[in-house]
């Protein structure tokens, strides 16, 4: 890339018919560069790039504020905070990168970022401000890290009704705003203290990451009327998200909060935390996302009560416009690195309605391989899946309590000698399994090859 000094270098873009300005930033010594770096920014403008070198050290997270911006790295190149950092607030967000409201359609590439709680998020919200729902975000073969000093995700997008306002909740037909069109591809993400991918918004397309983390894996949440959206709210998002090809790593630790249990896919559709009687026709609930071929691993250090994982988790999701789908994904559930295990959980269904799980394998989830405790689940096929034995004495097959003599089970192999089903929510005549088929135990999934970090950089640590 052509540089002109500490200048900005114009570019013919390839349409022929625009100009835009690539501003290449060399960072040496131990910083602080956040000048530097915004400067960079401000000289590029809208549709410009900047091309990092070196290691760049910032006291404050780096606001990406202008859209169709790049921020790109070459192979030396690094964003880390300063540690210690301040606090987290408003003011102070502990991230390496904040994308803004205004930064719709920008990218970020071949960069290593590492955040003091998150490595890349969205603005956080204040009690007068909500966060900002930037659209189309790229973030292409970067290392990036999170939670060196701070509870905090490798990526995280609180879903909110916030700038630019842009959208229509699909329950009121008002005006709103949530993220939408995020691409996240190729990343080595990490955290030593929290989740791994946490979005809130829909058609976010999530494909070929290596995710470590030790709460959660990969979170997909939908946060209408939840009080993480207070006092803003939030329109239904969590919809047309697609997540494939991911390598996911859970280990829990003394990092967890106490009382939450690991989880390696979790998919909420309904608000968490619901503050008000959903919709009646179900507008408010996530649909149409699809999580295939993806390999999770969750290992409970079996501390504190946390002496299980769960593998799979589906909250809320599902209605006349379709739900989720759970296909040919891998899951290895390990036994608690200390202590007696008290079971894993293969597939967590908390009230989700026509969910579709197909084809999956499971490792270490034969304790519990299907839970689901909600009385609305309904509608719901689980479909020629493999359960490997569990590590406790006193196994089970299904424990369905939803609406009765709805969800099928059907093909799905277990060790259990002999079918079990406990609930009302079972169909017993769709439902037919193969029982004591995988007591010699089942093949360890094939997970994909973990990408090449940021294409350049290397991911070792």
């Amino acid at each position: 890339m052509a540089r002109v000094g500490n200048l900005c270098a114009v570019y013919l873009l390839a349409a022929g018919t625009s100009w835009a300005a690539v501003c290449p930033v060399v960072c040496s010594g131990p910083g602080p560069h956040d000048t530097l770096l915004s400067d960079a920014l401000v000289c590029a403008g809208p549709d410009g790039g900047v091309e990092v070198s070196g290691a760049c050290m910032t006291r404050f997270a780096l606001k990406l504020r202008l859209a169709n911006q790049t921020l790109a790295g070459t192979c030396d190149a690094s964003i880390s905070r300063i540690l210690p950092a301040p606090p987290p607030s408003f003011a102070t967000p502990t991230a390496a990168i904040i994308l803004s409201a205004g930064s719709s359609g920008t990218t970020v590439r071949d960069l290593r970022l590492e955040g003091a709680g998150d490595g890349i998020a969205n603005t956080p919200a204040s009690t007068t401000t909500p966060a900002g729902q930037p659209d189309d975000i790229r973030i292409l073969g970067c290392v990036v890290r999170g939670g060196r000093e701070f509870a905090g995700d490798a990526i995280r997008h609180l879903g909110m009704n916030g700038p630019p306002f842009n959208d229509i909740d699909r329950c009121t037909g008002t005006p709103a705003g949530i993220a939408t069109g995020w691409v996240i591809d190729g990343n080595d993400l990490a955290t030593e203290h929290g989740s791994g991918i946490v979005i809130g918004g829909s058609r976010f397309s999530v494909t070929n990451n290596r995710v470590r983390a030790t709460v959660n894996g990969i979170a997909a949440e939908n946060n209408t009327k939840s009080i993480a959206a207070e006092p803003f709210g939030s329109p239904p998002a969590n919809d047309n998200n697609v997540f494939i090809g991911n390598v996911v790593e859970v280990a829990s630790d003394a990092t967890v909060p106490l009382g939450e249990v690991s989880i390696g896919l979790l998919d909420v559709g309904f608000p968490e935390l619901v503050l008000g009687t959903p919709a009646p026709d179900r507008c408010d609930r996530g649909y149409r996302t699809r999580w295939e071929k993806n390999c999770f691993t969750i290992i409970p250090d079996g501390l504190d009560g946390r002496d299980h994982v769960v593998c799979a988790a589906v909250k809320g999701n599902g209605s006349t416009l379709g739900s989720v789908v759970v296909e040919k994904n891998g899951f290895t559930a390990a036994p608690p690195l200390v202590g007696a295990p008290a079971g894993n959980v293969g597939f967590d269904n908390s009230d989700a309605k026509f969910i579709q799980v197909l084809k999956n394998t499971f490792v270490g989830a034969g304790d519990f391989p299907f839970l689901s405790l909600g009385p609305a689940a309904e509608g719901n096929v689980h479909t020629d899946n493999k359960f490997g034995p569990g590590f406790t004495s006193d196994p089970h097959f299904v424990h369905d309590y939803g609406v009765a003599h709805s969800n099928c089970y059907k093909g799905n192999a277990y060790c259990e000698a002999h079918e079990e089903y406990e609930g009302d929510g079972v169909d017993l005549a769709c439902s037919h399994d193969k029982p004591g088929t995988t007591c010699g135990g089942v093949k360890a999934p094939r997970c994909p090859s973990p990408p090449a970090s940021a294409h350049c950089v290397s991911s070792a640590n």
